[in-house]
């Protein structure tokens, strides 16, 4: 059937429109393949939130944009883990790429190191195992390539309680090389009669890792994650830059807080703490380098060393951390003190 160009071509004689003739709307024969997943993709309109992965195009990387780790998290809302140290960047598309679609690409080097088999993992865990119903078909597609020719596993999980209580849906192997590569693979989510789903400890967890050593200069790119339910995989979800960074938000959250503290003794500051969206839990937060401290009206710049920093009564909308400390000059209880030049890291991570 062509598409309808004007019209004129929805229309029979009589004014009625024509069946089948509105583009991307299935005739009535075919309304049951709406809810089956069977319906051929080009026939469904692309409707946003199919991807229920977050920062699948790497363009959000608030904690730096270069690691070389053994564990970490990395893009916004990819943890790396591995035995041995590797580099994870973000990558740009170069000019001469076969460009899949997007401005970045998150790499993997092996850091002049050779790696194992599945000594490789990158992984990252959707919010509620729950989001997806038991028996569901779930369709994984990416693009990858590799300097070596690699043997490939993309893995999806079902976790109940974190690792300790969890089942593996299935395990696709792949072989990929230097060219791009686009990978598709459909699981079915499990039953789960029986589980018990721990709240904040549940995930749909996914798990890209290496099925033949990595080796010293090996590189590998991955590009345009997306999993979505169905058994067909669409084109991949764009989103603002704005939309993802805010998503991203609501697990880890960075910033200086320039902020005005209120002295509850002489060790100890309390800040207060606004988050930009609200996060998942009760985060956790540290700061990556010591604030120093300047007392109101500003007369009077100081240093701290920080003993421990508190979040017992910051929740997931924001609250207060405390600052336990040695400070110069000491505080007094009452005064009001500003910290500053320090950046403070949130995280409410799976």
């Amino acid at each position: 059937m062509s598409k309808a160009r004007n019209l004129a071509d929805l229309l029979d004689a009589s004014g009625d429109v024509v069946s089948g003739a509105l583009d991307n709307v299935p005739p009535s024969n075919d309304a049951s393949a709406l809810t089956t997943g069977t319906l051929p993709v080009d026939r469904v309109p692309y409707v946003g939130r199919r991807n229920l992965i977050i920062n699948g195009g790497f363009d959000v990387w608030q904690r730096g944009t270069s690691f070389t780790t053994t564990t970490a998290y990395t893009a916004d809302r990819w943890h790396w883990s591995n035995g041995s140290a590797v580099t994870v960047s973000r990558t740009t598309f170069a000019s001469t790429d076969n460009n899949p679609g997007g401005k970045y690409y998150l790499r993997i080097g092996a850091n002049s190191t050779s790696h194992s088999t599945s000594g490789v993992s990158l992984r990252y865990h959707i919010e509620n195992v729950t989001s997806v119903a038991p028996n569901t078909s779930i369709t994984l597609s990416y693009w990858i390539r590799s300097s070596e020719v690699t043997s490939w596993k993309s893995q999806v999980w079902e976790r109940y309680n974190g690792w300790t209580d969890y089942a593996q849906l299935a395990s696709h192997t792949d072989t990929i090389s230097s060219s791009w590569t686009k990978i598709t693979q459909t699981f079915t989510t499990a039953a789960r009669t029986g589980k018990t789903i721990v709240d904040g400890a549940n995930t749909l967890t996914l798990q890209l890792q290496n099925n033949s050593a990595f080796t010293g200069t090996n590189t590998i790119d991955i590009a345009n994650v997306q999993l979505e339910v169905g058994s067909v995989a669409t084109p991949f979800e764009y989103r603002s830059y704005g939309e993802e960074l805010a998503l991203c938000q609501r697990y880890y959250q960075t910033g200086n807080p320039n902020m005005i503290a209120h002295v509850v003794n002489s060790g100890l500051l309390t800040l207060p703490i606004h988050p930009t969206v609200s996060f998942r839990a009760s985060p956790s937060v540290e700061f990556i380098t010591s604030p120093y401290v300047e007392n109101v009206p500003w007369n009077s710049v100081g240093s701290v060393t920080l003993s421990n920093t508190t979040a017992a009564h910051l929740t997931a909308r924001g609250g207060e951390i405390g600052l336990f400390g040695s400070y110069s000059p000491t505080p007094s209880v009452g005064q009001v003190w500003l910290v500053n030049a320090s950046e403070l890291k949130m995280a409410a991570e799976l």
